[in-house]
């Protein structure tokens, strides 16, 4: 997974990484071919060859989760016909005996098996429904192929090698991570292959080297708005701070694959939200077809990108070997994956002059506003453990802002404890060198290997904001700095507020979720939907007109609003409040000799001797 809608865009921030385990079986390898040429009915049509089958490979699997991919998928949802066929083009019986399983009565016999699936962008489907960068669509002028979302699997065959052909339109460009060999795309094992989306279509082409990583883009713009040139260009800067940053290529290429797409094609595909999705040498993108979503894009370039460290170069066995029937409950170290990768991307641009100091405090205070909207009974471990929850899932994406102001505290209590010459950046490069893609961690024994690798005072750190709920000392740690932690004040120059937190549950009218900290009851409630304001009707449309009239008001003054409560109309009267900004940072005027050089020390690169 734009926050309503940036929120959901980091949130969104969440994705796909797994390291490719090295083909062991004893067959040659796994063939897909995908015909895309009969699109206009919004079906993939897939016929697998799966060389010599026995016994234990009775069943045939469609994938239900996917590592990174904090959401149920349930792919199997979309088949809409599966037949398997021996050699002589017989049929064979199978049996969809569950969602996301088929089961075939003779595997020993299958030469093929051949099956429809439905692209996810429009399926009618009333739970679960699936973001736009985890999905797959069809549509006139691109295709998107998350291959996790369209190709299925057998549990044994998940290290054998794989082979994909393609049969497109031949005058579209294709984008993906995977290598072709042959006239086929190939794979070390599924493992990879679910990991190395494609897309296709009427695309603009960009690419460029960084630091020795040859960087590819492919674009799809509904209204050629954003082009590949552009978002290049874009990531300029990005891209050099990541390599500053690792200070060695951990890959040697990377693929951006990015749609944009209007209004109505959204709402006619029935898609909500929008955001990145990570994998290990590639990301997708998807969002409005607005040059205005560019800044947020940037950002989440930033994270998606640095996910070439981990989950890549550092993850748990468990996420090596992934289980796609079922969620990676068992894993403690989503803190890891996304919450230290989201504070490496904004730190990196700190350290590397893309911002300046005030920019990156004020995107901390951000972040602490923001994570104050979750249940604080949560830890960063408990999150990761219960994401696949209805309840836990709604807490998921505070991993993207506790778990980044968490990795900014440790970073600044590594500095301290080293006398400011080995901060959270070096000890990750070092488990980074200490691991590797081929060498998974023990997920239940890395936190001791933390400390063992820094100092004991870090598993305090740990056991209290990690894996404990205490709140994070945002003053004491920045006062180590210099930066004095401010925990309100009015806010200057701005006008007057409702305090209301408002979305729509119709597309037409404003309803109202929630209060800010500065409201004051007058008997407005949650779930209010607001018909006037000022004595005017009030739309989605027009509200932007209506609520610029509190700009000429002052903090106190009064107004009217109507509003509809169940099959009651009631007109209330209400005042506008003061803005008031919370958890803000600035650097101390009277800072200590000390304070400054440590300030200097963390917000710069350190020597790596």
């Amino acid at each position: 997974m734009l926050k309503s809608t940036l929120i959901l865009f980091i949130v969104i921030l969440s994705g796909i990484s797994s390291i490719f385990p090295v083909g062991d079986s004893t067959s040659n390898y796994v063939l897909y071919k995908i015909d895309l040429t009969k699109a206009n009915d919004d079906l993939f049509y897939v016929t697998v060859y799966p060389d010599e089958l026995g016994n234990e490979n009775q069943y045939f699997n469609f994938v239900a989760f996917a590592p990174g991919v904090h959401q149920v998928l349930d792919y199997g949802r979309f088949v809409k016909s599966f037949t398997a066929y021996d050699e002589n083009n017989r049929v064979i019986e199978t049996e969809n005996v569950s969602q996301n399983k088929w089961m075939i009565s003779n595997p020993e016999k299958v030469y093929k098996i051949t099956y429809k699936i439905e692209d996810s962008f429009d399926a009618e489907v009333k739970e679960h429904k699936i973001y736009p960068m985890s999905g797959t669509g069809i549509e006139d002028n691109f295709i998107i192929l998350n291959t996790f979302g369209v190709l299925g699997y057998f549990s044994n065959f998940l290290n054998k090698p794989v082979q994909i052909e393609i049969n497109y339109n031949p005058e579209w460009e294709i984008g993906t991570a995977m290598n072709k060999e042959n006239g086929h795309y190939v794979a070390d094992s599924y493992y990879q292959l679910a990991d190395s989306p494609i897309l296709l279509g009427n695309l603009s082409t960009a690419s460029t080297t960084i630091g020795n990583i040859k960087v590819d883009v492919f674009v799809y713009s509904e209204n050629d708005k954003i082009n590949a040139d552009t978002v290049l260009y874009l990531a300029d800067d990005i891209l050099k701070a990541a390599v500053d940053f690792t200070t060695f290529a951990p890959v040697n290429r990377y693929t951006f694959l990015m749609y944009f797409l209007n209004d109505e094609t959204y709402k006619r595909n029935g898609l909500h939200g929008g955001g990145a999705l990570e994998h290990s040498y590639s990301s997708t993108y998807a969002g409005p077809a607005d040059v205005e979503y560019l800044p947020y894009l940037k950002d989440a370039m930033a994270h998606e990108f640095m996910h070439i460290l981990t989950p890549l170069n550092l993850r748990s066995k468990i996420i090596a070997n992934f289980d796609y029937s079922k969620p990676s409950s068992k894993d403690m170290h989503v803190w890891l994956y996304e919450g230290v990768t989201e504070w490496v991307s904004n730190i990196m641009q700190l350290r590397s002059g893309v911002v300046g100091l005030e920019t990156h405090l004020a995107d901390v205070s951000r972040k602490i506003n923001i994570t104050e909207s979750f249940d604080s009974t949560y830890s960063l471990t408990r999150i990761s453990k219960e994401w696949s929850t209805d309840e836990g899932n709604k807490q998921y994406a505070n991993i993207y802002f506790r778990g980044a102001l968490t990795a900014e505290l440790l970073d600044i209590r590594l500095l301290e404890l080293s006398g400011g010459t080995r901060g959270l950046r070096e000890v990750y490069l070092d488990l980074i060198k200490q691991y590797g893609k081929d060498k998974p961690f023990e997920n239940d024994k890395f936190f001791d290997v933390f400390v063992e690798m820094t100092y004991p005072e870090i598993k305090e750190f740990i056991n209290n904001y990690i894996i404990g709920i205490t709140p994070l000392p945002y003053k004491e740690y920045f006062q180590k700095l210099g930066i004095n932690y401010i925990f309100s004040q009015p806010s200057e120059n701005t006008p007057p507020i409702f305090g209301l937190q408002l979305g729509s549950t119709d597309g037409e009218h404003l309803s109202i979720n929630g209060f800010s900290k500065e409201h004051k009851n007058f008997g407005l409630k949650e779930g209010d939907i607001i018909l006037k304001v000022f004595g005017e009707d009030l739309t989605i449309k027009n509200s932007d007109d209506i609520f610029e009239k509190k700009s000429s008001m002052k903090p106190g003054d009064t107004y009217e609003i109507t509003v509809k409560r169940g099959d009651e109309e009631l007109t209330l009267i209400g005042t506008v409040f003061q803005r008031i900004d919370f958890h803000l940072f600035k650097v101390d005027e009277k800072s200590t000799a000390e304070q400054k050089q440590f300030r200097k020390v963390w917000s710069n690169y350190l020597s790596m001797d």
